[in-house]
């Protein structure tokens, strides 16, 4: 019945055949099991010359997966090690400005102001905190400079420009420990966050320098 189909018999016919009531049934089933033979989809066969398609190893799916969960891992690491690496320098940078508050706090305990008059150079946080504790920033201009006043300058600041005109300075040097090994602001080590001049790293990771503070009196200068 099967080699009827590679045949390709009149359908037509067989039906006409299957729709004629006058003849015998015998020959109406016969028809009619034809043309349902013939209406099978062909299943081809695979040629001598057409190797079958190879089929894939149940290893692929697993190597996918594999893969795939590599990939997560990979992108997992790299954001934690982002995230940890943002968080130290946000760390670094507060640890950088606490310095400047503890300085002036200190400078300002220390300083005795109502005998004296204490001035400062620089800016950012330490100005902040200098003139809210009652100094004077420094003008080379406006500022009426008298011999005795008190000049703090720090090293790592903005804006610094030494003894004004007609004096020197006698003095000392105050030190104030970083913590950690990394930080944002610090020319030694090339790292420039708030100001390229100091370096062209955003931060930088060693031995960090401690922030120094010159405390110095002005003298007359002995020269017109």
């Amino acid at each position: 019945m099967r080699a009827l189909r590679h045949l390709k018999p009149n359908r037509s016919f067989l039906e006409r055949i299957v729709g004629d009531s006058s003849l015998p049934g015998k020959l109406r089933g016969l028809a009619s099991e034809i043309l349902l033979e013939i209406q099978k989809p062909v299943r081809k066969e695979p040629s001598q010359h057409e190797p079958p398609l190879p089929t894939p190893p149940a290893s692929v799916p697993e190597a996918a997966a594999t893969y795939e969960l590599a990939g997560e891992i990979i992108a997992c690491a790299a954001l934690l090690a982002s995230a940890v690496a943002s968080l130290g320098v946000a760390w670094a940078d507060q640890n950088l400005a606490n310095t400047g508050r503890a300085a002036a706090n200190h400078l300002c305990a220390q300083l005795n102001f109502p005998s004296r008059l204490v001035y400062f150079e620089g800016h950012w946080g330490f100005h902040y905190y200098m003139e809210k504790l009652g100094a004077k920033p420094a003008d080379l201009l406006r500022s009426p400079f008298h011999a005795g006043d008190i000049l703090v300058i720090p090293e790592n600041t903005s804006n610094s420009f030494g003894p004004p005109p007609r004096f020197r300075m006698v003095g000392t040097v105050m030190n104030i420990n970083l913590n950690g090994s990394l930080t944002t602001m610090s020319q030694p080590l090339g790292a420039g966050f708030c100001a390229s001049v100091w370096g062209p790293l955003p931060y930088a990771v060693g031995p960090v320098p401690p922030e120094r503070y010159l405390i110095a009196r002005l003298i007359p200068s002995a020269g017109p």
